[in-house]
């Protein structure tokens, strides 16, 4: 049994035909889309010597060109400051914290709300100190 013609009737295509009936049968856009690529594929088979040599010329250049900085030195140092900067914050809001908690309880003790024992006296006692460490604290903050 033979199988059934993919064509109507009476129509006969040789060959020829069939390349020329290819690129006929292709919608307008379809034609557009074949010529831009028949030309990019033109266009990187044919390569533009003078825009390859330039190309090359300067990747040359910038492989053998050399950083006058070490990248990796700055970068440690730069995550130290930061760390020490943070560790710095954090020691003055501690300290701040002991402060304002001595202020408190200075507070109470001159309105007679509390009897201080020998602890809250050496508390008392470190005032100063505290304040001195904040104040070292950030003068160092501000000179880095």
């Amino acid at each position: 049994m033979k199988s059934k013609p993919t064509l109507p009737p009476g129509l006969h295509i040789t060959e020829n035909d069939k390349a020329v009936g290819a690129s006929g049968s292709m919608s307008k856009s379809a034609k557009k889309k074949a010529k831009r690529k028949e030309k990019k594929e033109s266009h990187l088979t044919q390569g533009h010597d003078g825009d390859s040599i330039a190309l090359n010329n300067v990747t040359e250049s910038l492989e053998q060109a050399k950083l006058s900085v070490d990248t990796k030195r700055l970068r440690n140092s730069l995550q130290t400051l930061e760390a020490e900067v943070i560790d710095s914050s954090k020691k003055i809001k501690n300290l701040m914290k002991k402060l304002k908690q001595i202020d408190e309880m200075q507070s109470k003790i001159d309105s007679g709300q509390l009897i201080p024992n020998q602890e809250q006296l050496d508390k008392l006692s470190r005032r100063q100190d505290i304040q001195d460490q904040i104040d070292d604290l950030e003068f160092d903050m501000q000179q880095s």
